[in-house]
């Protein structure tokens, strides 16, 4: 059995039978126990006991355990276990949503109580453990540190080793139209006679007659 002597339970009961007999329950299974008889002295006793978990009767004088669960959750996020005689699903979706953790129908055996009891507390215990555990599984964010990685400058373009074709794009803008002019490098037109100081066949044959 687990190690129950350093929890308190804080068990707020108008009626007296019900109130001792599951204070002696409680306390056999080794948790110290708190009691209240009505709604604002459970409101004092919370505020001076500071219990790990808090066992609430619904129909209580002055102060009903649906507001004073309310009133505790303003400042406290200890577990809460709701108590009560009716146990249609209007009384639990009301006890639900002021912020109980658990709702049990009276009469209820006590190794139910109790495991209902080991339950909340166990989840009340892990929830701050695994907060933890993650934030030292994460480490210091980038932002924490004040460093940012400066990204690396593009490389400059290599120049063309391309060579240079015989037709040649020069592109200017005319003084008018800003079009584009294309021009053709100048070559020589194709010989259509023999070169200067040369004979035909007709002009030797003239000469030797």
């Amino acid at each position: 059995m687990p190690d129950t002597s350093a929890v308190t339970v804080l068990l707020v009961e108008d009626d007296e039978v019900i109130r001792r007999s599951v204070a002696l329950a409680l306390e056999r299974y080794g948790y110290r126990v708190s009691t209240a008889a009505d709604g604002l002295d459970g409101l004092e006793r919370f505020r001076d006991d500071h219990p790990d978990l808090l066992l609430l009767d619904v129909m209580l004088p002055g102060l009903d355990g649906i507001g004073l669960c309310r009133r505790i959750r303003e400042t406290s996020t200890a577990p809460v276990l709701m108590m009560s005689a009716r146990g249609d699903s209007l009384d639990v979706v009301s006890g639900l949503e002021a912020g109980a953790d658990d709702y049990v129908v009276k009469p209820v055996d006590t190794a139910v109580l109790v495991a209902r009891i080991r339950s909340l507390l166990r989840r009340a215990t892990f929830a701050p453990a695994q907060q933890r555990e993650q934030g030292a599984r994460s480490g210091p964010s980038s932002s924490s540190t004040g460093r940012r990685r400066t990204p690396a400058a593009p490389a400059a373009p290599r120049p063309s080793r391309t060579r240079p074709s015989s037709r040649t794009l020069c592109c200017a803008r005319s003084s008018g139209t800003g079009r584009a002019r294309t021009t053709r490098t100048a070559r020589p037109p194709p010989s259509s006679g023999p070169p200067s100081g040369g004979r035909t066949g007709s002009s030797s044959r003239s000469a030797r007659t």
